[in-house]
């Protein structure tokens, strides 16, 4: 199996130009994939409120529950501490 280091090195020994091609198209590559998760992820998300087990929120409600959500993270996260 091929390590991160190992691929590093290897991309190392490219000339200057073609790592530039490589991450122009890695990058195009990871926008490609994280577009796909989205798309998926909504999906489901429609699914489920289409299927009653999401209820709809203003988005005044909706950002009063991140809120809180974030206050009880960032609390256990200074409990841990």
């Amino acid at each position: 199996m091929t390590t991160l280091e190992q691929v590093l090195e290897t991309v190392e020994e490219l000339p200057l130009e073609q790592r530039g091609m490589l991450a122009d198209i890695l990058h195009s590559r990871y926008v490609a994939e994280r577009r796909r998760e989205i798309a998926a992820d909504a999906q489901i998300a429609l699914e489920l409120f289409r299927g009653g087990k999401l209820k709809a929120q203003s988005a005044v409600e909706l950002i009063a529950e991140l809120r809180t959500l974030l206050e009880d993270d960032a609390d256990s996260e200074e409990d841990d501490l």
